[in-house]
């Protein structure tokens, strides 16, 4: 009993002994913040948190630590889950059982804590690195080239540029964005070449038809338009055929145009030549005067013709004329006709045909009975080859002769003609009596008109019937008295 109490009270004095001399222990711990990658294994991780042993606030350097690092009371490291971005929490503990032996001295035990991130940036996988699509595409996605997937977020933020309708004919860059909720970003980008296969087309402006003049050169300039889907109106790039216009006929000529692309269109037309140049006669002079005595049938008409002008070659042997000249005074007209085969063209000529010669008149005596009631022109005549109707043009000056006294007298005969030349003469009127008018109508060199003859037939006439009358009546008394 006394050895058992004396031990007692010798390790009681040993144990005050070292306490006295073992000032304090405790345990730093260092890396509790640990971030495990999305998906991966926390095995790989749980070894980052170290805690150091101090001994009388100086490190032990030679200690030999070892860990328990499952965790207690709730915070464990098997419920540390790395497919949910989440903060977790486990218990660790520190133990020196070798060189020092604290014990469950100070800050043995640590919270650390273990935070899933998500450092990966999203995948965007592009499907082909080129493009081609035509300018004629209504739309297109940029995105439907790619395939883009992160590890841990269905739902990320993705933009590209341009946009469908930014693109420009020809190469175009796609560049494709993605971020995911953790901020990760990730850029790809692909080519899009913008091929332009559509052909401008050709418009027919005007509804004319294509008919052209002989011999003319053609502008078929405003005629047709052209119009590109990329380029828009390309007017200015269509190119027109020469159109030969030597011969008349129906042709086929192709327009063509190329787009900046290089697409061409080639439209068929249809060019009609014609002669529509109607030939011009041109004359020398257009009225003439000519003689009525002229010789109609030898007299060269095409002397007047001075120049045919036309869109083709004159042929003369198409000239030829009409006319309704005759010989006699008058306005006559002489119709050129010229016909090139297409179109036919007159010119008129007019002629006047007309006397040179003034009309003549008798200038014999004229013998009248004194106090006769006669007009002169019973008693004139006057002639004129050319003009049937020169008696209507005679004027008479008869204002010196004296009807009612018997003696010479002179008087002015005026005549014109159709053709507009006149003449004038004197003729002696000479007024007989009774006895001479007598003597000089028995002498066969009567000057008198038939109206005068007629009266003088007349009255001899009733003076003889008169006298046979006398004559009947009384030998008629003489029967009956016997």
């Amino acid at each position: 009993m006394k050895k058992t109490i004396l031990f007692l009270i010798i390790f009681l004095i040993t144990f005050i002994s070292l306490d006295i001399h073992a000032t304090s222990f405790k345990f730093v711990w260092e890396n509790t913040l640990v971030e495990v990658p999305f998906g991966d294994s926390v095995e790989k991780y749980k070894d980052i948190p170290v805690a150091h042993l101090y001994v009388d606030n100086k490190i032990a350097e030679d200690a030999k630590i070892t860990y328990n690092r499952d965790g207690d009371w709730l915070r464990y490291l098997k419920d540390v889950d790395s497919t949910q971005l989440k903060d977790y929490y486990v218990w660790y503990k520190a133990y020196e059982n070798d060189l020092y032996c604290p014990g469950t001295c100070i800050d043995y035990k640590c919270l650390v804590q273990f935070k899933i991130v998500d450092n990966d940036k999203p995948v965007i996988k592009i499907l082909n690195d080129e493009l081609t699509i035509s300018s004629n595409v209504i739309s297109f996605d940029p995105l439907s080239n790619v395939s883009i997937f992160d590890n841990c977020d269905k739902e990320i933020e993705i933009e590209y540029s341009p946009k469908f309708e930014e693109f420009k004919n020809g190469l175009n860059t796609i560049k494709i964005y993605a971020k995911d909720k953790a901020g990760n970003e990730a850029e790809a980008s692909y080519n899009v070449n913008v091929v332009d296969q559509t052909i401008p087309y050709i418009l027919k402006t005007k509804t004319d038809d294509l008919v052209f003049d002989l011999g003319s050169k053609p502008n078929l300039e405003g005629y047709f338009e052209a119009y590109d889907d990329l380029d828009g109106n390309i007017t200015n790039k269509i190119n027109y055929p020469t159109i030969k216009t030597d011969k008349t006929g129906e042709y086929t000529y192709d327009l063509t145009v190329i787009d900046s692309s290089g697409n061409k269109t080639t439209e068929t037309i249809n060019v009609t030549i014609k002669d529509l140049t109607i030939p011009e006669i041109e004359l020398s002079k257009e009225t003439d005067i000519l003689n009525y005595k002229v010789d109609i049938n030898n007299f060269n008409f095409l002397r007047y013709v001075k120049k045919i002008t036309d869109n083709d070659h004159i042929n003369y042997n198409y000239l030829t004329y009409e006319t309704n000249l005759e010989n006699k005074v008058g306005t006559y007209y002489v119709r050129f006709k010229y016909d090139d085969g297409s179109n036919y063209v007159y010119k008129d000529l007019i002629l006047k045909l007309v006397s040179f010669d003034k009309p003549n008149i008798d200038t014999s005596s004229i013998k009248v009975l004194v106090g006769s009631f006669i007009d002169l022109k019973d008693y004139v005549k006057v002639t004129d080859p050319s003009d049937p109707n020169i008696l209507t043009s005679v004027i008479i000056d008869d204002d010196n002769v004296n009807y009612y006294k018997e003696g010479n007298y002179l008087a002015s005969i005026y005549a014109i003609n159709s053709s507009g030349i006149s003449t004038e003469e004197k003729v002696e009127v000479k007024v007989l009596n009774k006895k001479d008018y007598a003597k000089y109508m028995n002498s066969g060199e009567v000057n008198f008109n038939t109206n005068d003859y007629i009266i003088y037939i007349m009255a001899s006439s009733i003076i003889v019937i008169l006298i046979a009358f006398v004559v009947f009546i009384i030998v008629l008394k003489k029967k009956k008295k016997i």
